[in-house]
Parts: C-alpha cells; structure tokens; sequence
C-alpha cells in the first residue's frame, strides 16, 4: 500500500462544491505524474470514478506506464439488511 493517496470525495462535486471535468482529471493527473499510485474513490463519491476512468484510461496507452502494477484502486461496499 502506498503511503500517500490520492481520495476523491471532493471530486464529485457534491459536498466541497462544483469541481469541473477538466479540474478533476488534471488532479488525477498531476497525482499520477508525482508517482502518486494509490486512488481511493467509491460510487458514492458520484462522477469522480468517471474522472478517475478517463485518467487511467489514457494513461494505460502512455510509453513506460503500467497501468495495472502502478495504480491501486482499492473497492469498498455496503451491505445493507
């Protein structure tokens, strides 16, 4: 586990106000350029894992990226009775 993450609650736009696409995907990006390699998201989180998608969608095509060993998207769910 990464020591230092990237969380994206306020990526969706919902609870810290408005975030633009363009505002969120060059956070995203910015973080993975610093080699930043641990992104915590979840659907509640509302359009941030579709940010999130379109970063490490394109960085799966970049030379020298390895999309899959570098980058930790780790999965939370709720059970509900």
């Amino acid at each position: 586990m990464a020591g230092i993450g990237l969380g994206t609650w306020g990526l969706g736009g919902v609870y810290y106000g408005e975030v633009s696409k363009a505002e969120g995907v060059a956070t995203v990006r910015a973080f993975l350029d610093a080699g930043g390699c641990h992104i915590d998201t979840a659907f509640s989180y509302h359009k941030s894992e579709e940010v999130i998608g379109e970063v490490t969608l394109h960085a799966a095509f970049e030379p020298k990226r390895n999309i899959r060993s570098t980058i930790s998207l780790p999965i939370r769910c709720t059970l509900k009775h």
